[in-house]
């Protein structure tokens, strides 16, 4: 069986995709996230998005559980739909337990890309108002296009997963559940011991640049 995938472009026309093996639909667009404005790497506050919505959405008129997806480090939301022959993507997988019984729910993945490789997912002054960008706007913007219900889950990998663990504690108001998959975390031992070396080396010029 073969399901559409349909690409939103900025004029509003369609171009369509086919994905094998699908039961529900892949919507890629683009979405303006106002927090990511003013950005001070000036970044793209346009991002393309991911949502997955579940066999039967178009025909029923309930509301589904949505779990947002937050890639790793150097990943965007196009990152899930990576094609492996050994075994299925982020997308295919949430299709497929949907086929064996699991409750139908509403996928979505966000683009939390910076020049830097990500973001973390965190407000900074260094990349920009990535927190806002999913807590604020990207929610908001899911509860105002598609039909999804209170319970919402986040999931993500590697930054992604910190990035989950985070914003699933800070905000039990928004998020019901959350999983973190091999978090990139514990940063004063990841990173701290690199921090005196990057000094040494940039005190040899003259200035940073």
């Amino acid at each position: 069986m073969l399901s559409l995938i349909e690409m939103r472009s900025n004029s509003g026309a369609l171009s369509l995709m086919r994905i094998p093996q699908l039961a529900g639909t892949v919507e890629i667009g683009e979405v303006e996230f106002p927090s990511l404005r003013r950005n001070p790497l000036k970044d793209p506050s346009r991002r393309l998005v991911v949502v997955y919505l579940p066999p039967n959405y178009q025909k029923e008129t309930k509301r589904y559980p949505l779990i947002v997806a937050l890639a790793g480090f150097l990943g965007a939301s196009l990152s899930f739909l990576n094609f492996d022959p050994f075994a299925p993507n982020l997308v295919q997988q949430a299709d497929q337990l949907i086929k064996k019984g699991l409750p139908p729910f509403i996928l979505a993945i966000p683009d939390g890309f910076t020049q830097y490789g990500g973001s973390q997912y965190k407000n900074s002054t260094a990349t920009g108002q990535y927190e806002d960008m999913i807590v604020d706007d990207f929610i908001s913007w899911l509860q105002k296009n598609f039909r999804v219900s209170s319970s919402i889950g986040l999931v993500g990998k590697s930054s992604g997963g910190y990035g989950a663990l985070m914003l699933g504690m800070k905000h039990p108001e928004i998020f019901s559940a959350l999983a973190c998959h091999s978090g990139d975390m514990y940063f004063d031992w990841c990173y701290k011991r690199d921090i005196p070396i990057a000094a040494q080396v940039i005190g040899q010029y003259k200035n940073v640049e």
